[in-house]
């Protein structure tokens, strides 16, 4: 209907003139509200209700409004081929639906002059009536008067979830979605049909039984690039004229991929249960605690293989033995903590078996008692047994004249001092309490006096081998080694600390029975003679040590910065410092007190001196417990 240039009309008469001629005009059905009834060039729009019957009058409810189709150049594509009154592109009886009371917003028509590229898609955000994103995509049409496509979004993907690539990867991948797009519909439902990849379901509907899914895939992959590859959530619903076309997680939030996806679930793995325990042994949360004490599980897991054996590596606690192997050198443990928290769980916290395993893939993981059907934990366990006494000495003792070999007196890096629980304490005395717990075959990271697992390592080879390490500092590590506990493995090891250390680096005696061994030291951290894999540095903490750094004002003062200051014992004023180097020479400048750089503790200030002798550096070193030789002025 168009306005009468002769005389001018109210938009009250405009309206009314429009209800005498609505029934002869052109409707659009519009999914899920009702039909637009357009009234040829006049940006007008009556929306009808849904669900009238066929000889109803016609209620008409008609409004100026400006679509997204107005301002095609940023959210809508147009077409240059218009509809007119007397053929409408789409016309038909209004079925009888539920009424809605969500009105979208209707594009008019607009100007043949306007024309767009017909292959190109653009898309736009914007919050849905729902309250969720919803993207509108418009789309080459089939029809004028088709609305363009919109897409909305849902379910989430949560942290953990396969990407978007590799949702969308699995999805479009063997012409997935031309293969949807083309299958022939059951006759039992000629209107909907379901496909599936993994949990993943992709589900299309028409209108009616004879429509083409003009829309298909354009609309699967509208939902695959917006709300999954370029989107965060596992998939989306696409609409368009009688079309609707969904993509959805069955399982939300789980994984819906395939095993063998990119990003799929694991193959599922198999536990085995065994090595029962008898009715004295220690309970399963006893056992399961001892295992999973200290970040024992993720330290296992993260550790490097050896290189003499890159498939299978072998932890223990006691003589609990822990193995973890692997298909090829390069493979990562990607089920390691699952592995072996499922053996723990199911087979000895939660049953009555000493171990399992627990197999995925190529992988494979075992807990097993070494020492089956006893107990295998250490006596400081929570249920482990009485702590054994020394065992007696073999039958061949160490001969008392047998000298040990050392091994290089370059000691300079060696700190002669550490920080333990109980106190400050020599190097000779780390070694003695080292040798106190190999030498009871007491291989255990657990309870070396004074030294807190993280700082250790503890590896049983052989029989009855043991070898127990520390970390020192940064490069270097404090071990001893034994082929065997008992008198012998204390004979060996206080010939060795007493001819050996501190001077040299490490010292060796082989003892007189066959295969018997001691060495101790120190020696570079993972250096390829220990028996301990390779640690990650990250994943093995230094023991603390007294540190200091010299800054010199020449011909003036000599600032020495300590750390750890107050874990030494002495006094604030650092009399025993002041008294050591004034043995030296006489001090003409003195200052003690806090340093202003936090990095430090104790800052001292002493006179600057030409000291040839060395005499004040070895009696800094000798106050502070640092490496004879360290200290150069």
């Amino acid at each position: 209907m168009m306005r009468n240039p002769d005389r001018l009309q109210t938009w009250t008469e405009v309206v009314e003139a429009l209800k005498s001629h609505i029934e002869n005009l052109a409707w659009e059905r519009v999914p899920g509200v009702g039909r637009v009834i357009w009234n040829g060039e006049l940006p007008l729009s009556c929306h009808l209700p849904i669900g009238r019957r066929q000889n109803e009058p016609i209620p008409v409810a008609c409004s100026r409004s400006i679509s997204s189709r107005a301002s095609a150049s940023t959210t809508g594509l147009t077409s240059s081929a218009q509809p007119t009154e007397a053929s409408p592109a789409i016309t038909e009886t209004a079925p009888t639906e539920t009424p809605s009371t969500i009105e979208p917003t209707v594009t008019p028509r607009v100007s043949s002059s306007t024309s767009t590229d017909s292959g190109t898609i653009l898309s736009s955000r914007s919050t849905s009536f729902g309250g969720s994103d919803t993207t509108s995509i418009a789309s080459p049409a089939a029809s004028p008067t088709i609305s363009p496509g919109v897409v909305t979004c849902q379910q989430q993907r949560p942290e953990g979830a396969p990407s978007g690539s590799q949702i969308a990867n699995a999805l479009s991948s063997q012409d997935q979605v031309a293969t949807f797009c083309a299958a022939k519909f059951d006759t039992s439902d000629p209107l909907t049909q379901n496909f599936y990849h993994g949990s993943m379901q992709i589900q299309v509907h028409r209108g009616y039984d004879s429509e083409v899914l003009s829309y298909c895939t354009e609309g699967l992959n509208a939902i695959i690039d917006a709300c999954i590859r370029n989107g965060a959530d596992f998939g989306g619903i696409y609409r368009r004229g009688n079309q609707v076309f969904m993509i959805s997680n069955l399982v939300f939030p789980n994984n819906p991929l395939e095993i063998g996806d990119d990003g799929g679930p694991p193959p599922p793995g198999v536990t085995i249960c065994f090595d029962e325990r008898p009715s004295d042994a220690p309970t399963g949360d006893q056992i399961a605690n001892a295992l999973t004490k200290h970040l024992a599980l993720e330290t296992m897991c993260s550790t490097s293989f050896p290189m003499t054996n890159p498939l299978s590596i072998t932890f223990n606690h006691q003589y609990i033995f822990t193995t973890l192997e692997r298909g090829y050198e390069t493979e990562p443990l990607n089920y390691c903590l699952w592995g072996l928290n499922a053996i723990i769980d199911n087979c000895i916290r939660h049953n009555s078996f000493y171990g399992g395993s627990y197999t995925q893939g190529d992988q494979k993981y075992s807990v097993k008692n070494h020492i089956y059907p006893s107990n295998p934990l250490s006596p400081y366990d929570d249920g482990g047994p009485p702590a054994p006494t020394p065992t007696p000495a073999p039958p061949i003792p160490i001969d008392p004249g047998v000298a040990p070999g050392c091994i290089e007196n370059q000691v300079t890096d060696i700190p002669i001092f550490y920080d333990l629980a109980d106190g400050r304490q020599s190097l000779r005395n780390l070694i003695y309490r080292l040798r106190s717990s190999t030498c009871q075959n007491l291989c255990d990271i657990a309870h070396i006096q004074g030294v807190d697992s993280q700082y250790l390592v503890a590896t049983r080879f052989g029989t009855s081998g043991c070898e127990i390490a520390i970390r020192i500092t940064p490069d270097l590590e404090l071990y001893l080694y034994s082929t065997g506990p008992g008198q012998n493995c204390y004979d060996a090891t206080d010939k060795i600390i007493n001819t050996c250390i501190p001077n040299y680096r490490q010292g060796w005696l082989n003892g007189p029975n066959f295969g018997e061994f001691y060495q101790l030291g120190t020696r570079a951290m993972n250096a390829p003679t220990a028996v301990h894999p390779p640690i990650a540095r990250n994943h093995w903490s230094m023991l603390p040590h007294t540190e200091i750094q010299l800054d010199f004002i020449p011909n003036y003062a000599t600032l020495l910065h300590v750390a750890r200051y107050w874990e030494l014992g002495l006094t604030a004023a650092g009399w025993e410092l002041r008294a050591a180097l004034a043995a030296c020479y006489p001090l003409s400048i003195w200052d003690a007190g806090a340093d202003p750089d936090r990095r430090w503790d104790q800052l001292f200030t002493i006179d600057w001196v030409d000291d040839a002798t060395h005499c004040r550096a070895r009696a800094i070193e000798k106050t502070l417990g640092l490496p004879w030789g360290s200290v150069m002025m």
